[in-house]
């Protein structure tokens, strides 16, 4: 999965980056453009988490036996 979404992601990414590299630094959409770039990029970051995941490691969660913990599976094994 997160190797499929990466690529729509890169794409949504460089045009997001070409834009704020376009808009006037007054532009009233320049603050929404950034966030949306800046939210982006967690993302981005996220994805890189899940491609490290080998095996993983759950945390409570109400109602559940568990949701996965990104986070810690992300670190085993490297």
């Amino acid at each position: 999965v997160a190797h499929e979404m990466s690529q729509p992601l890169t794409a949504i990414m460089g045009n997001l980056e070409l834009l704020l590299m376009r808009l006037p630094a007054g532009d009233p959409a320049r603050p929404a453009v950034q966030r949306v770039f800046e939210n982006g990029e967690r993302a981005v970051e996220l994805l890189r988490k899940l491609q490290r995941i080998e095996s993983y490691e759950l945390k409570d969660y109400p109602g559940t036996t568990g949701i996965l913990d990104i986070e810690r599976s992300s670190k085993i094994g490297g």
